[in-house]
């Protein structure tokens, strides 16, 4: 940080100019692409000692020089930062501590599993895929020759598996007083992993099959819960757990409820959701539950960890948006630490932050690998202090902001009401258009204006209030409703913007498009060229072609009833558009160019995210094309305003 100091003189600050976009007259323009994040105006010797705008995103990159400016502008000062990302480039900044740090080896990495096997959870057929998956998975478990695991299963009672590897078959003990959690020797319930191998896989191909005829309904999760807390008092460690009804025996039991709940958020723990599962009548959660599973157990992760949070004096934090304990308003406690994790900060400046040029942010992460090494990864992130209105409209960055706004929303949803909550996301769209029509950087006319950079904030705001997490929706129950919630709250970014404003593509033309390019994408070479975007209305969707819906968490192929053949037959695997179902939960696999170029562009939108997004084909006149109709966020809904119509509503509300 004093290097950035240090070169502070290096900046060369320039008055921002603001480009005013009139958002009626150009109202076509916005979200044909992604806005672009501006670039901070600092010197190319201090960028080079930014890191990378992958780990730091702010709202504003141009930071306001006091608590009136940024007041006068109306927009969020807030940072979104993922202090684990997973990327070459920053592998420089993760080091090991000295040998004196490492004078007490950490402990070992530690799994224990919770299986549902009550009536209603055999009945899914869950367990013979999870328990598949595992077994395909057990060498690739991130750990050392120290990696301990362990089992419990529950239905009325609670189950726990002896592994020891002196034992020639595993032994299950049964816990039938439940009120009162009793648990036996840790060192025979959680064992190593490779010295108890066998013993694991036996009971893992005995799982599917031991529960089969089982009548009990009864789901004492609660009791489960407190077992594994138990279990790992001392030694901590990772619990996976899968619950397939509400909890109705023991502690913690519940009853059904529409009533707004708390996102778990202290644990760093995440929540996968298959609403309907059955092994044979959903296929496409059946592939999603294998490909998250399997994401989880194998992917890089850390544990024990503490990410300190460093900023200029002058600046102080308002708001944390994130699944983590807080325990300082600088100082986080991560128990789990996955590369796709993200925070947020909404910040205030508390006071003037004139003695610098310079804002600085600085995380640091200390952590355990799984390889039992303590570890530190620091980041630092620069941007310049501005002082007027122009230079903070002109770094604004759009999609952060969408972001700050998502997670804002998503809070006062849990602690107030739907209702609240989308008054509040209207009233900070007009704070900011009352605010820029108000300054000097507005033209005097009776034109609609806003800042080129801001042009697509009423766009992401009117596709929040769209958003499944913010409708009164009665068709949606509340399980949906809270997963939707959670997701918004702890996807990366990139995936969160997805969600709120899906990438729409033509597909079928796509296929005609650079094959060369697209023949070596299919080896795993190369950089797949993507189609163009086009803009989410009804009217792009030409009776010709097919089209490729991009949601973050799902993905959807609309088929017009004129398709080509060729992409019926060479994709779709149907010689017309008649024979082709209503609705596909899964695309075939074709051993023909245009099908292998379709699975790996789709391959391609998929790649290093959190959660699977299963594919579903829809045609035209399908009963289901409502599910993509939907999610055209600038056409009009029976609930919900076109994107026009939302323009003329705030005209009305901010000039009068």
């Amino acid at each position: 940080m004093e290097q950035l100091r240090e070169s502070a003189s290096d900046l060369n600050l320039q008055p921002g100019h603001v480009w005013p976009v009139d958002l009626l007259q150009q109202r076509d323009v916005p979200r044909a692409e992604p806005a672009t994040a501006p670039e901070p105006n600092l010197s190319t010797h201090l960028r080079k000692l930014n890191c990378c705008s992958d780990v730091f995103q702010c709202t504003l990159v141009n930071i306001p020089q006091t608590l009136a400016l940024l007041k006068q502008v109306k927009l969020p000062l807030g940072l979104i930062f993922q202090p684990f990302k997973d990327s070459r480039e920053i592998d420089f900044a993760d080091w090991t501590l000295s040998l004196l740090a490492q004078a007490k080896r950490p402990r070992p990495v530690t799994y224990l599993f919770l299986f549902d096997v009550s009536y209603n959870a055999v009945e899914t057929g869950y367990l013979a895929i999870v328990c598949k998956t595992l077994l395909e998975n057990l060498d690739r478990l991130p750990g050392d020759s120290r990696t301990r695991i362990g089992f419990i299963t529950f239905d009325n009672k609670v189950n726990f598996y002896q592994l020891h590897s002196n034992l020639s078959r595993p032994r299950m003990m049964v816990l039938t007083e439940i009120h009162d959690i009793f648990t036996p020797n840790e060192e025979t319930l959680l064992v190593n992993l490779q010295q108890s191998r066998q013993l694991v896989v036996a009971l893992l191909e005995e799982f599917p099959v031991a529960f089969r005829e089982t009548q009990k309904t009864l789901c004492a999760f609660g009791p489960a819960l407190q077992a594994a807390q138990k279990l790992l008092k001392f030694s901590g460690g990772r619990v996976t757990v899968f619950l397939t009804q509400l909890p109705n025996e023991g502690c913690g039991s519940l009853q059904p409820r529409e009533d707004p709940v708390c996102l778990p958020r202290y644990t760093c723990g995440y929540v996968y959701y298959y609403p309907a599962f059955h092994h044979i009548h959903s296929s496409a959660l059946v592939e999603k539950l294998r490909e998250e599973f399997r994401n989880h157990l194998t992917r890089s992760i850390g544990y024990d960890g503490l990410l300190r949070i460093r900023y200029t004096q002058g600046l102080m934090l308002d708001a944390f948006y994130g699944n983590s304990f807080l325990q300082t308003t600088q100082m986080l406690s991560l128990p789990y630490v996955r590369p796709q994790a993200e925070f947020a900060f909404q910040m205030m400046i508390d006071g003037a932050v004139t003695e610098s040029l310079l804002v600085v942010f600085q995380s640091s992460l200390l952590y355990t690998s799984c390889q039992g090494e303590r570890r530190v990864r620091i980041y630092t992130y620069c941007l310049p202090v501005v002082s007027s209105l122009s230079e903070v409209y002109a770094g604004a960055n759009m999609a952060t902001i969408t972001g700050i706004l998502s997670k804002m929303a998503v809070d006062r949803s849990v602690s107030l009401c739907l209702a609240s909550t989308r008054d509040e996301l209207i009233k900070v769209l007009i704070d900011a258009l009352v605010a820029y029509r108000a300054s000097a950087c507005s033209p005097k006319q009776s034109a609609f204006t806003i800042p080129r950079s801001l042009q697509q904030l009423p766009l992401y705001v009117l596709a929040l209030l769209k958003q499944p997490a913010f409708q009164t929706d009665a068709a949606m129950s509340l399980d949906e409703r809270v997963f939707t919630m959670f997701e918004l709250m702890i996807q990366p970014l990139i995936v969160m913007l997805k969600m709120v404003y899906p990438d729409l593509y033509r597909i079928d033309d796509y296929l005609n498009s650079e094959p060369a390019d697209n023949d070596s994408m299919e080896m795993g070479k190369g950089t797949m060229k993507r189609p163009a975007l086009i803009q989410l209305m009804a009217e792009n969707l030409a009776l010709q072609g097919a089209f490729l819906i991009d949601c973050g968490n799902v993905l959807y192929i609309w088929v017009s009833r004129h398709c080509s053949s060729s992409f019926l037959d060479g994709v779709l695997g149907v010689t017309n558009y008649t024979s082709l179902p209503g609705t596909l939960t899964s695309l075939p696999i074709l051993q023909n160019p245009a099908s292998k170029l379709i699975q790996a562009f789709l391959g391609s939108l998929r790649k290093e995210r959190l959660y699977h997004a299963p594919c579903f084909v829809i045609k035209d006149d399908s009963t289901s094309r409502s599910v993509f109709i939907k999610r055209l966020v600038n056409d009009r809904t029976e609930t919900a305003m076109s994107y026009y119509e939302f323009l003329l509503h705030l005209k009305e509300r901010v000039c009068g």
